[in-house]
């Protein structure tokens, strides 16, 4: 079965857009803040993503509300937790509905993760995108925050995202404490 998709420049130019804009206007907000952990949030068959961050202050304040000391351990990393989950959807329904648009082979075949595939590869092109422009901050700045597109449930293709858009001294942290193991 062919799948006439929609072309994927568009679609990572609008991505890059409304991520762009909800990052600038999450940073502007928080300026006060210091972020480590900025990504695209999206499902296994690539949905529609939400943006996901956490700040050391916003993490200090949640592990001062919790007691248990796993589910600390956890606030870190966890998107559903995060006070800015999801960020700045006021930005993204172009993409969403773009991408809501999108032909969908039935589940299960070549074509379906074929799409997918494509979906995911566009997110995180317009990630890089953003990335490469410096709103994630240059130099040592950069190197203090993770920038992602990732799957959820989790699986291994996050860790891959995760290296092919960061710095390795920003990876650290992550690696230790959030990677999936290689299958």
């Amino acid at each position: 079965m062919h799948v006439d998709r929609p072309d994927m420049g568009h679609l990572v130019d609008i991505l890059a857009e409304g991520v762009s804009r909800a990052v600038g206007s999450l940073f502007q907000e928080f300026h006060d803040h210091e972020f480590y952990y900025c990504s695209l949030i999206t499902t296994g068959d690539a949905a529609p993503p939400g943006l996901a961050a956490w700040s050391r202050q916003a993490l200090a304040e949640a592990m001062a509300k919790e007691l248990d000391v796993q589910l600390r351990q956890w606030l870190k990393w966890s998107y559903a937790d995060s006070p800015f989950y999801p960020y700045g959807e006021v930005y993204l329904p172009p993409a969403r509905d773009l991408l809501l648009s999108w032909p969908r082979p039935p589940a299960g075949t070549a074509d379906a993760v074929s799409e997918c595939n494509a979906k995911l590869l566009a997110m995180e092109e317009a990630m890089s995108r953003v990335e490469r422009s410096g709103v994630f901050g240059a130099g040592d700045r950069r190197s203090r925050i993770v920038v992602g597109v990732e799957v959820m449930p989790p699986d291994f293709s996050n860790v891959e995202r995760m290296r092919r858009l960061n710095p390795v001294e920003a990876l650290t942290d992550w690696l230790a404490e959030a990677a999936e193991p290689c299958p």
